[in-house]
């Protein structure tokens, strides 16, 4: 197995560990954690990633947003091209918009009797 085939399965199963998909505010301590403790600077960008996703699953989305921006301006600022991690940051950043309320249709009014 290649070098970095293993480092990805390496990370998604540390991703794994840290997700609590019924507890997403402890998901987001995890990670938050985790990616200050890393010295792997495409894993802290990988980790905070899914701050930002933890966060968009508490319905934090102007956090969210912010987070996701942040890592995109960290990653280009890096001149690194992971093209794993653009992928990731723009997928991201798409869906905390469609989650976002501002951009979610209006409900139906209810129903008069």
């Amino acid at each position: 197995m290649n070098e970095a085939v293993a480092a990805a399965r390496d990370n998604q199963a540390q991703i794994d560990a840290l997700w609590d998909l019924d507890d997403p505010t402890a998901s987001e301590g995890r990670f938050r954690a985790a990616a200050s403790s890393t010295a792997d600077s495409q894993l802290a960008l990988i980790l905070g990633t899914q701050v930002a996703r933890a966060l968009g699953l508490q319905r934090r989305f102007d956090e969210a947003l912010a987070v996701q921006r942040a890592l995109a301006a960290e990653h280009a600022a890096a001149g690194t091209a992971d093209p794993y991690v653009q992928e990731e940051l723009t997928e991201l950043e798409s869906a905390l918009k469609a989650g976002s309320p501002q951009n979610q249709a209006p409900a139906d009014p209810p129903a008069t009797p």
